[in-house]
């Protein structure tokens, strides 16, 4: 009993160390793959390919901070985040650079006229999609149920 006991103690010490030494490697090879160019604005893995953070905020099924190469469109960015959520305003996306500069889209129109590469992105620009005023009305109150009764 108690060699059986030992041995099942030791093959669970040898498990646990195998997962920790591969999470551990994992973690060294994702650090190791990066370099870092000038000002860390762009990022470079060992593939060649230069890469930038973009924030994206508002109305999109994932918002946060994703590491895209650079040159890529709104859209695809976009698409990364997991697309735009119900309600989502797409005549009026905001884009906010690193300097506090800001201009306003409008993401239908850009694609009607098929201008999507018009937009360029640079690092650390946040995109920020508002909530339309009626999805905003019927969704986030009571405001049908309100005015029906």
């Amino acid at each position: 009993m108690a060699c059986r006991l030992m041995h099942t103690l030791l093959t669970l010490t040898v498990l646990i160390s195998t997962l920790i030494s591969q999470d551990n490697s994992r973690n060294r090879i994702n650090q190791n793959n990066l370099h870092y160019l000038t000002n860390e604005d762009y990022i470079t893995g060992e593939d060649g390919v230069i890469r930038m953070n973009v924030n994206v905020w508002g109305k999109v099924k994932y918002p946060g901070t994703y590491l895209v190469y650079d040159n890529i469109d709104i859209v695809t960015t976009l698409s990364i985040a997991g697309g735009p959520s119900r309600g989502a305003k797409l005549s009026k996306i905001s884009i906010i650079s690193k300097n506090g500069d800001k201009k306003t889209i409008d993401l239908d129109e850009l694609i009607k006229k098929n201008s999507i590469q018009s937009i360029g992105l640079r690092p650390n620009d946040t995109i920020y999609i508002e909530e339309s005023l009626l999805y905003s009305l019927t969704s986030n109150s009571n405001f049908i149920n309100t005015f029906l009764q």
